[in-house]
């Protein structure tokens, strides 16, 4: 009997180790991030972590990161599918120099909602999407992305077919240079650019949209309800002179740039709808067609409509 219990001991004691490691190595579907947190801290509602970077290692794919107090949060690098909200908060990522946030990982979908991206100035991209399925940003305001090595509030330039949805947005004062812009589209060769931008405010950036179809890759898309404005140069581009590059231009306002809506190369197209374009320096550029339902008045030049809309 002695010799029964003392094995049962023996084998108790073999056993707590293994019990006591698994939840300190568990992922939650959900952790928070603090503007007095700390990264040592498992991230949740009472513990909660210090920095974006820190959370995202202790919470499970597709789970989420919430804000439990305004902060700045630092610049992130993601390679899960996985959703950031500080909706009734304030979280945010100052950097300088460098990408805000990074999306990067095969066939993940990431939501950033109710986010705040500056970069002082100096910073590269605001949200640089590389690789993945869906990048899906709701109420997020991205500025000050002026680097003259990138200076783009969103770079959405995955390597494989994905989705990008921005609503509800403000993306100002990006770009100083180049092809620097507020939101700049350029897949890779093969991929397939779905884009469905609505009710954003894309507003003082060098350029205000460009879908760029030299990487080899096809655009197709829809601006909504939004206004692009105050661009010195133009305020939504298609460039291709190979990929089919298409924007849907409906219900917006294109006006203060210097182009209004400018389509260059012999596969870039731009279509318009109930949009009012004014007060550009030039209104229009290449092969832009209408509806016969827009406005397009008080341009220095106003430029014409492509006579035949084509058929798709």
């Amino acid at each position: 009997m002695v010799k029964t219990l003392i094995l049962l001991a023996a084998l108790s004691l073999m056993y707590l180790p293994v019990l006591g490691t698994d939840p300190a190595n568990a992922q939650a579907t959900r952790t928070w991030v603090s503007g007095v947190g700390d990264d040592a801290n498992p991230c949740s509602r009472t513990a909660p972590c210090k920095t974006w970077a820190g959370a995202i290692s202790k919470t499970a794919p597709m789970g989420e990161i919430e804000c439990l107090d305004p902060g700045g949060f630092g610049a992130v690098t993601i390679t899960v599918s996985i959703t950031i909200d500080c909706t009734g908060s304030f979280g945010s990522a100052l950097v300088s120099g460098t990408n805000a946030i990074v999306v990067n990982g095969a066939g993940i979908t990431v939501t950033l909602r109710g986010i705040s991206m500056n970069g002082l100035s100096t910073g590269l991209n605001g949200v640089y999407f590389l690789g993945g399925a869906a990048l899906i940003l709701d109420r997020v305001n991205i500025m000050e992305f002026s680097s003259s090595a990138a200076g783009v509030g969103i770079m959405f330039a995955p390597s494989t077919s994905a989705k990008l949805f921005v609503s509800d947005s403000s993306i100002i004062n990006n770009g100083t240079s180049g092809n620097e812009a507020g939101i700049y589209i350029k897949p890779g060769s093969g991929a397939v650019a779905d884009v469905f931008i609505t009710r954003t405010q894309i507003n003082n950036n060098f350029f205000g949209i460009i879908a760029d179809g030299s990487g080899g890759g096809i655009i197709g898309g829809v601006v909504k309800d939004s206004v692009i404005s105050g661009s010195p140069n133009n305020g939504i581009t298609t460039s291709s002179t190979g990929s089919s590059v298409t924007l849907l231009v409906q219900n917006s306002t294109v006006s203060g740039n210097g182009y209004g809506l400018a389509a260059a190369g012999p596969n870039a197209l731009i279509f318009a709808t109930h949009t009012s374009i004014s007060y550009n320096g030039n209104g229009l550029f290449g092969a832009v067609y209408s509806f016969g339902d827009n406005s397009l008045i008080a341009n220095g030049a106003n430029g014409t409509f492509a006579t035949k809309i084509p058929q798709q």
